[in-house]
């Protein structure tokens, strides 16, 4: 048993021993070909730098007009807007052309229907105002007679010869009555002319109520019928439908003031951006920029900085609330037909940019607190030199001094 623990011993040595040589041979292996590796160089070039900043987003124009559904002065409930003719997509459209039509017979149908109720009560006035004019014929013969019977009961009392007595006293009472008579009847004269007034202005009232009524059908019912205001491409815009987004069309119901489609200049395209909120501080309106279209990626096109968002905001749903994005729109100089609206595309933003320089890789710099040096070969040995830098990108640096084109330099 001894014998046995010794042997095996022995022999986890030996392997132990083995691997030891063999990593240590690669290990020496290893160091010999990095010694023998050719050293990496760089040449020092002539040329221009250009600093850029990469942006994405979406194409739109900057001269539109919202077609929306008409906003009715006069809403009622259970009469929904339905559209029923819309210009087809991506066409041209010149000003004054129909664009949208929505469903009006309901509102036309009970538009007649006020215009009825209208003339109804317009011939209702008529008649009354007949009626209370026989009337007050009616009332004046009244007073007229009651005033004949006190202008007689006054006559007789004035030329009574008999002396104070019974009969002059039945003429006395005669004369009082004709005269309250007189005034009661007078009285309800000016009451009845009153209430005459009053019930001719209820019946104007309502005629008026029913005019407006109607009014603001007719005027709602102009806004179904909606005309292009200016000449550009149509638009449409997309709704929730079905539980997912899609195009509006023909049929669809919809809300007062919700937008059915957009005409857009094409002359006056633009890119509509987002940057990083650190990266919005290198951005000012004038900065010259490159545009490409994703769905034309042979294209390019000149384009200039004309707004940076003075807020930030939010970068959406699913991402972190403190990462937050400034908006910037990129005018696209020019016109090209393959440019549409709501293309996604990106946009180089030339931050800064040199003339004729010197450049040299960035690898090849070296920093020692607030100076920079270069290793440069010279007669086949290699020297640190010390150089100014300037405008630098990911990959190249501007030399303002210390290097000239031509010169090798060692990259770390």
């Amino acid at each position: 048993m001894r014998r046995r623990f010794v042997w095996v011993v022995s022999l986890a040595a030996l392997l132990a021993c083995g691997s030891y040589l063999v990593v240590a041979n690669r290990r020496g292996s290893l160091r010999a070909g990095v010694r023998n590796l050719p050293e990496r160089t760089g040449t020092a070039a002539s040329g221009f730098l250009l600093r850029t900043l990469r942006l994405t987003g979406t194409t739109s124009a900057r001269a539109f007009v919202n077609i929306a559904a008409p906003l009715q002065e006069d809403p009622e409930s259970g009469r929904d807007l339905v559209l029923v003719e819309l210009a087809t997509p991506g066409s041209f459209v010149k000003k004054g052309a129909l664009v949208a039509r929505l469903g009006a017979q309901s509102l036309r149908d009970h538009a007649g229907d006020l215009l009825k109720t209208l003339r109804q009560i317009q011939a209702g006035i008529a008649k009354r105002q007949a009626q209370q004019a026989l009337e007050w014929e009616d009332l004046q013969r009244t007073v007229r007679a009651a005033k004949a019977d006190l202008d007689k009961a006054s006559l007789a009392v004035r030329s009574a010869a008999t002396p104070p007595g019974v009969e002059r006293d039945l003429l006395q009472l005669s004369l009082d009555v004709a005269s309250a008579r007189y005034r009661e009847l007078l009285r309800r004269s000016a009451v009845k002319k009153e209430a005459a007034l009053a019930e001719l202005r209820i019946l104007e009232i309502s005629e008026q109520r029913y005019e407006s009524h109607r009014g603001r059908h007719t005027r709602d019912l102009a806004g179904f019928t909606i005309y292009a205001p200016m000449d550009g491409l149509a638009e449409r815009e997309a709704i929730w439908r079905d539980a997912s987004m899609g195009w509006i069309e023909a049929g669809d119901p919809v809300r007062p003031g919700q937008i059915l489609m957009k005409v857009v200049d094409p002359r006056t395209m633009r890119l509509r951006a987002f940057a990083n909120q650190a990266d919005s501080l290198n951005l000012r309106p004038g900065q010259k920029a490159v545009i490409r279209l994703d769905g034309v990626p042979d294209l390019r096109l000149a384009g200039t900085v004309s707004g940076v968002g003075a807020a930030a905001f939010s970068s959406g749903w699913g991402r972190s609330d403190f990462l937050r994005r400034v908006a910037v729109d990129i005018d696209i100089d020019g016109r090209d037909s393959r440019v549409l609206p709501d293309l996604s595309a990106s946009a180089d933003v030339t931050l800064a940019e040199t003339g004729p320089t010197v450049i040299v890789a960035r690898g090849a710099l070296r920093s020692e607190g607030n100076e920079t040096f270069v290793t440069v070969r010279s007669g086949g040995q290699f020297s640190t030199r010390r150089v100014t830098v300037g405008l630098a990108d990911n990959l190249q640096t501007q030399i303002l001094s210390g290097l000239a084109p031509g010169e090798v330099v060692r990259l770390n």
